[in-house]
């Protein structure tokens, strides 16, 4: 994931402004490092971003909890920055006091999918980049916690991403197969 979001282009190129790359950039970088879905982004507000404290409030959708995650110290300053320039700009735009414009956000997400498959292909959808990192999460933290960072109401929702150990299994099997 790490990988994805260095190579992300951060120069202006045929694609589109570097304002707006940025933002794509920021964009990205809640879906690797937050886990963030394209609704949960949409219904992000300015004050959910608590810079000061390293953390964004996310807030409930239709089928996730609300919670508070923490951001990663490289995104702190990207957000600021944002939040000074490239917002501002928008703030006719934008309804409300939402953190990135809706339409742009929508049609943002295929041109970053597209931006990702020029250097990695294996990428099918975006969904996949969450269950990547729900995945990863189980690997560092227990099940409660990875539960709560993904806002899963059910514990079942987060345990579908848990992969055991297949060499352990195996030896289990051999274990207790009958015809040993």
């Amino acid at each position: 994931m790490n990988n994805i979001y260095n190579k992300f282009p951060e120069s202006k190129n045929h694609w589109t402004h570097g304002n707006t790359l940025k933002t794509y950039h920021l964009i990205l970088g809640l879906r690797i490092y937050q886990g963030l879905q394209e609704q949960e982004l949409a219904k992000l507000e300015i004050n959910h971003l608590q810079l000061d404290k390293g953390k964004i409030y996310v807030p409930s959708i239709k089928r996730t909890n609300k919670r508070t995650l923490e951001l990663k110290p490289f995104q702190i300053l990207p957000l600021h920055e944002y939040l000074l320039t490239e917002r501002k700009s928008l703030q006719d735009e934008i309804e409300g006091n939402y953190l990135f414009h809706k339409k742009r956000l929508i049609c943002g997400m295929s041109r970053i999918k597209k931006m990702i498959n020029r250097y990695e292909p294996r990428l099918n959808n975006m969904a996949q980049i969450r269950a990547s990192v729900i995945t990863n999460w189980l690997q560092y933290y227990n099940l409660r916690e990875v539960q709560y960072m993904a806002g899963h109401r059910f514990v079942s929702s987060t345990e579908r991403y848990r992969t055991d150990n297949l060499e352990d299994l195996q030896k289990e099997l051999e274990k207790y197969h009958p015809l040993k």
